[in-house]
């Protein structure tokens, strides 16, 4: 059976009443088409939109809804990523990081990666794993895995299963020294991405929410 995420559901149809409003003379087609396509959203009306989201915060609804969702206050986001990483950071798990996550965003915190080759990887993200797509490159690049390895390490990781954990912590470091690594290097990143992937968020996932949350701010 599919899951059918109801509230994104109703969002959506905000959304396409809200653009028929807007562009009245589109048939069918062609407002579905602009729903859809982001660069259609994007150009000329973002920096109002993430404007919108930090002014929202000096409101007193915006200052209720800060006590509940601090990250969106600190946050302060100014691109379309942005948006993509709180909705990935704002769960379980995660959450915990987020005053880290913020520190780093401003510079108030030095970003620092666990190893060289994880920088081009968690660039984007201040150092810290948050997409499940960072765990899988990392251990593309470290431990020497091919794409479908890569995937099944996630797995693994996000079942927690110590036998089969255990089982890919020795490919992983095997891997690693075969790459030139030091053992104890490897395994120190290994626990680490570990410690991440077990709650990484699937970006495209993550994106897809946050393109509803932009359309709906817009």
């Amino acid at each position: 059976m599919d899951r059918v995420d109801e509230k994104e559901n109703a969002r959506l149809t905000a959304v396409r009443h809200a653009t028929g409003i807007g562009f009245p003379d589109l048939g069918e087609a062609r407002l579905r088409d602009r729903m859809l396509n982001v660069a259609a959203w994007l150009p000329g009306s973002l920096a109002l939109c993430l404007a919108l989201f930090c002014a929202f915060f000096a409101t007193p609804a915006g200052a209720a809804e800060m006590f509940r969702n601090p990250i969106l206050a600190g946050f302060k986001p100014d691109r379309f990523e942005d948006i993509i990483a709180i909705i990935a950071l704002y769960r379980p798990g995660p959450m915990d990081l987020i005053p880290d996550f913020i520190k780093r965003r401003h510079g108030d915190l030095k970003v620092e990666y666990e190893h060289p080759l994880l920088e081009p990887i968690a660039k984007e993200t201040y150092g810290i794993l948050i997409y499940q797509e960072q765990v899988m490159q990392a251990a593309q690049v470290l431990g020497g895995y091919t794409l479908g390895g890569a995937d099944l390490l996630r797995r693994a990781m996000g079942k927690k299963k110590a036998e089969e954990m255990a089982k890919q912590k020795s490919i992983f470091i095997e891997g690693s020294v075969k790459n030139g690594y030091a053992e104890a290097d490897a395994a120190k990143v290994f626990d680490l991405i570990d410690y991440f992937a077990g709650y990484g968020f699937n970006k495209s996932h993550s994106a897809a929410y946050a393109l509803i949350t932009y359309q709906t701010a817009y």
